[in-house]
């Protein structure tokens, strides 16, 4: 009988056992089967769930946005879920512009993102206002053409049952932002400036919204 020796799965020998073979020696071929799959697969001691299905989005500039509170950025993507089962990772990759005339009306200014839902609202699970810029004053005076910019990175989970749409089928998720201020106070007052800032990719970075199925 045609027996080969493998440790691994790639070692296994798709012609073997021939249909001339002995019947007697099959109970050895199913404890190599055994044995290679627990070698290749040592660490799998729960059901586990493949990679299903990934989504890419390119995504444009956002507009350019003021608000101190969560506004839509624009930033959308949409996975057709394939498995009632499994959980989605979105990925967001980009970057988050700040620019103002703003002088020392506040410490700090920061910028907040979450993962949203079509109408803005927060994805069950996931982590709300995520920091993805902070620009603090130094005192002196800028122009409105002052620019910081900071990258952004950010991968969230979203289980079945979290889904905004449903177990399967399209998936719809938004990206909210907005920017807060650490205010100053002068006799008693808040002195209030909201810079203005927008999220964009970088040309370097393709694909900026990716959606992975597992």
């Amino acid at each position: 009988m045609a027996l080969e020796s493998a440790t691994y799965i790639s070692g296994l020998v798709t012609t073997n056992p021939t249909g001339s073979d002995s019947i007697s020696q099959g109970d050895d071929h199913i404890r190599l089967i055994k044995t290679v799959l627990k070698n290749s697969l040592p660490n799998v001691t729960t059901a586990t769930t493949p990679l299903v299905s990934v989504t890419h989005a390119i995504l444009s500039d956002s507009s350019t946005l003021r608000s101190d509170t969560y506004v839509d950025t624009g930033w959308s993507i949409t996975h057709d879920k394939v498995s009632t089962t499994s959980t989605l990772y979105v990925q967001l990759d980009g970057m988050n512009d700040v620019f103002s005339s703003w002088d020392g009306t506040d410490d700090h200014q920061y910028t907040y993102i979450r993962l949203s839902n079509t109408s803005g609202t927060l994805i069950v699970g996931t982590t709300d206002n995520l920091l993805v810029g902070d620009v603090k004053d130094d005192g002196h005076s800028v122009t409105a053409s002052a620019e910081h910019g900071f990258g952004v990175s950010h991968v969230w989970k979203v289980t079945a049952a979290n889904c905004p749409d449903g177990t399967s089928g399209n998936n719809s998720f938004d990206i909210w932002s907005k920017q807060k201020k650490q205010p100053i106070q002068f006799n008693g007052s808040d002195l209030v400036d909201i810079p203005y800032f927008r999220l964009y990719i970088p040309s370097i970075l393709g694909a900026g919204y990716v959606g992975h199925e597992n």
